[in-house]
């Protein structure tokens, strides 16, 4: 008995009303109905596949069976869809991005790194949508203002996205490697040292002050010894010259 391809009969034509919502109410249809003349138990695969979304217009769907030898049998029906616009398959995801971020002069951005938290996402249908932001979170900002935009995809590939600015004041990195791996001191190592210097800078004008003083005063106690030695001398002299 020669083998014939299988016999298939598809659904009849489907019509989509315009206030349908396909994610909530998808377009679906029963299996076709596949016979052959010798195999039994073939199933048949449609192309676009049961729960697809379908625009706007005329969509042709093809079925196809292959039996255990490879004979491929075939048929088709149409899904249309009346002037309609899919609210829910068209809309990106909403993002709520932080507020501006303005980083003081004096931050060591490799000791603080600037961070963020996630920005808030909303989707009208899908839940569980996260974002991601471009500089990522804990980058390291050069003086001025970057914008840093976030995006997140849903499920069906919209795109929703939001921006906000990182603003750094006029600030030089003096922490982290440089490009020859040397390690630099940080900021708050070169605070210390410069207290440690000013005190010792200190210490040194004290000092300075008493040695000067102490010969000032040693030079004044001189002065004055010899004064008064040279006075009592000079009344000496003066009063054995009175004496007969």
């Amino acid at each position: 008995m020669y083998d014939r391809e299988p016999d298939l009969i598809c659904p009849e034509h489907i019509t989509v009303g315009n206030n349908t919502d396909q994610y909530e109410d998808p377009v679906t249809w029963s299996d076709p109905t596949v016979t052959d003349n010798l195999h039994k138990d073939i199933s048949a695969t449609c192309t676009p596949e049961l729960g697809s979304i379908f625009d706007v217009g005329s969509t042709i769907v093809t079925c196809s069976a292959t039996d255990d030898i490879g004979n491929v049998g075939s048929c088709s029906f149409v899904v249309h869809v009346i002037g309609q616009t899919f609210i829910s398959y068209n809309k990106e995801p909403d993002l709520v991005c932080p507020e501006p971020i303005i980083v003081n002069n004096s931050t060591d951005q490799y000791e603080y790194p600037v961070t963020w938290k996630n920005p808030i996402v909303t989707d009208n249908l899908l839940n569980d949508i996260s974002a991601t932001c471009t500089p990522a979170s804990g980058s390291i900002f050069d003086v001025g203002s970057t914008i840093v935009t976030c995006s997140a995809t849903d499920g069906t590939g919209n795109v929703g996205s939001c921006s906000f600015v990182v603003h750094v004041m006029d600030q030089t990195y003096l922490s982290g490697y440089s490009d020859e791996g040397h390690e630099f001191i940080s900021a708050s190592g070169q605070v210390a040292i410069l207290v440690v210097l000013c005190i010792l800078v200190a210490n040194l004008v004290l000092a300075l002050i008493v040695v000067v003083r102490y010969y000032k005063w040693k030079w004044k106690y001189k002065q004055d010894t010899f004064t008064v030695r040279k006075k009592k001398e000079d009344d000496a002299i003066y009063c054995s010259v009175l004496q007969p």
